[in-house]
This record gives C-alpha cells, structure tokens and sequence, in this order.
C-alpha cells in the first residue's frame, strides 16, 4: 500500500478531525456535568442569611453544627466509630491482660525465688546434718575410784584415802578424734566455793607453785621440762575408748565441819579433753567433772562442767 497516496492522507485527516471532534464534545460534555454537580452540592449545602430581625424573635435559632451528610458517608462514619471504639476497647483489654501476666510473672518469680531459697536451706541444713552425723564425738563415758575409802568410816571428822581416780573417754562419732589430748586433776574446795572447771584448777595450781618458787622448778632440764608442761596428743578412733588416770594415792582430811555445811571439804575431779574433727576440720572441746560430797568415799557426776561442742 502507497502510504504517501494524497488520497490516502486525505482520508486519515477525515477519520482523524472528526475522532478529535468527538472527544473535544465528550470532554466538554463530561466539564458541564461535573459543574453542574458541584454547583448543586453547593446549593445544598449553603445556608440561608439570617435577617436582624430574625435575631430579635424568641424562636429558638437552630444552628446547624455539622453538614448534611449522604447515606453512605453516614454509614462510613458509623463504622469508623465502631473501628475505633472496638480499637479503644482491644487496647484497655491488651492492657489488662498484660498486666494480669506481668503479676503472674512477679508471683511466679517469688515463689521461685522462696522454692530456691527454700531448697537451699534444705541442702545446707542436710549438709550441716550429715557432717554432724559424722564427725567425731568424745566424751566421758564413765568414771571409776579404786580403792576408796573413808577413814575411820561415818565419822564427821575423817580422811578420804583415794586409791585411783579415774575416768573412761568414748568416741562416739563415726570418724576419728585427731591431735587428741587429755588433762585431768583434783581439787579440793570447802562446799560455799564455786564448782571449779579445769581452767580454775589451773589458776589454783598456778597460785601453789608461785608460793613455793615456781613451776617447773628451777635448774630442771629443758627435755624434762617439755616433757611436764607439753600434752601428749593421740587419735582416738570411732568407738574407741581411752582411760585417763586423774590422781593416785590422794588422801585429802575432812575435819569436822561442826554443823556447818558450808565448810564441808569436796573433793572434785575436772578435765579437759581436746581434739580436731576431720570432717569439719575443727578443734573441739570435752569438760568433765565428777566430785565427793565430803561424807562418804564414792564420787558422782557435777551438776556442771559436763559439756563439749
């Protein structure tokens, strides 16, 4: 085809001009309906002048606060204030639950807190349990005084004549009792004085050799003196038991007290035994005391000095 025939471009421009006619009388027929649209929603929508006179009535003037909306706007708004009034809502609701599980949280964490805390407890006091059930424990099973007596016997002017005095030591734990050492004596005290320990045996001892020039004495050995001022220390093992000889060939007078109970003559046997725990890995300490109530040969336990830790 002769795209360039005069014919062909005449017919072109035809069809063409009258295409752009059609379009330029649909566009301007589109303007004078959208005009007239506006315009009418214009009319609708302006309010009337209100007159002076109009304000001097005593009809109550209706002031219009919002304009006229359509069908479908109304419908649109309803539902954007139902959106929004159900958002509000979701959000108190969000809120309550959160906080609701947050305490649950806190309450859980606590009784967390007081189970471990609880469980801890337990533990140590199993573990305090289990190392007191088996760590060493010494102390005075029984005592004995061969060869007591008084002299002459039921008088209240007599000599208690003590042949041995002595006690038997136990360990009564389930490990063994190490570095143990044993001390013991006798005293004697009228009854008004205290009941004395082993510390106060000591300080009466002490008191004796000051008097008399001092203990040890002057110009003894220094191999001797170790050997009378050093303990010797030993294991005591589980249900072992040890003897620990007090005094031997004690006579101690017992004049006659005259009716007066106070100056009645006790004589009393006190210790002290010493010795470390493995399982704790401390130094424990045992105390006895056994005496003579001043009027017969036997002996008998104190009402106190009989303790260990």
């Amino acid at each position: 085809m002769d795209y360039d025939n005069p014919q062909f471009v005449a017919a072109v421009k035809k069809v063409l001009e009258g295409s752009l006619a059609h379009l330029v009388e649909s566009l301007q027929n589109l303007k004078d309906a959208i005009d007239a649209h506006w315009q009418a929603d214009e009319k609708r929508y302006e309010a009337k002048p209100v007159a002076v006179t109009d304000l001097r009535t005593e009809v109550p003037i209706q002031v219009k606060t919002e304009p006229n909306r359509s069908k479908p706007e109304k419908v649109w708004h309803f539902i954007i204030g139902t959106l929004e009034a159900a958002a509000f809502l979701a959000i108190i609701i969000y809120t309550f639950l959160a906080y609701q599980q947050w305490r649950e949280l806190i309450r859980a964490a606590d009784a967390s807190d007081k189970q471990a805390t609880y469980s801890r407890k337990t533990f140590l006091e199993a573990h305090d349990d289990f190392r007191l059930d088996q760590r060493a424990w010494v102390g005075l099973k029984g005592f004995h005084c061969n060869d007591c007596k008084e002299e002459p016997p039921f008088q209240t002017d007599s000599t208690l004549k003590v042949g041995e005095l002595g006690v038997t030591l136990a360990n009564t734990g389930k490990t063994p009792a190490l570095q143990m050492s044993l001390e013991g004596t006798y005293v004697s005290r009228k009854y008004s004085e205290p009941i004395p320990d082993y510390e106060a045996s000591l300080r009466d001892r002490s008191a004796f050799w000051k008097g008399v020039g001092g203990w040890p004495p002057k110009g003894m050995s220094p191999e001797i003196k170790k050997r009378l001022t050093t303990a010797s220390k030993f294991v005591l093992a589980p249900n072992g038991t040890h003897d620990l000889v007090i005094v031997k060939g004690l006579s101690v007078t017992r004049p006659d007290p005259k009716g007066n109970i106070n100056d009645v003559v006790i004589t009393y046997g006190v210790g002290k035994i010493t010795y470390t725990d493995p399982i704790t890995n401390k130094t424990h300490t045992t105390r006895f005391c056994i005496f003579n109530n001043g009027t017969a040969a036997d002996f008998h336990y104190c009402t106190s000095g009989n303790e260990m830790d």
